[in-house]
């Protein structure tokens, strides 16, 4: 499963991973953590909004993937489970 490698390459290095993918969260309940993953669950939008989404939220967004191993974003708000 590519999913799989993908945080297996992550956890060697120490990256935290940032998706639109529900596997990946599916995978991280399933296996535990790390590595650290930021998921986006802003459904689709123009590049131009999701880039002025993420840099309005990216302060945000920094300071909350320190304190957890999982991070849903979501229009309206950043939810993190450990």
């Amino acid at each position: 499963m590519e999913g799989q490698r993908n945080l297996v390459i992550c956890k060697k290095h120490d990256l935290i991973i940032i998706t639109k993918d529900a596997d990946f969260s599916a995978l991280f309940l399933s296996n535990g953590a790390p590595p650290k993953i930021i998921h986006i669950r802003i459904g689709n939008l123009r590049m131009s909004d999701f880039h002025s989404f993420i840099s309005k939220f990216s302060p945000e967004i920094e300071v909350a993937i320190n304190d957890v191993n999982l991070l849903n974003v979501y229009l309206d708000r950043i939810e993190g489970i450990k």
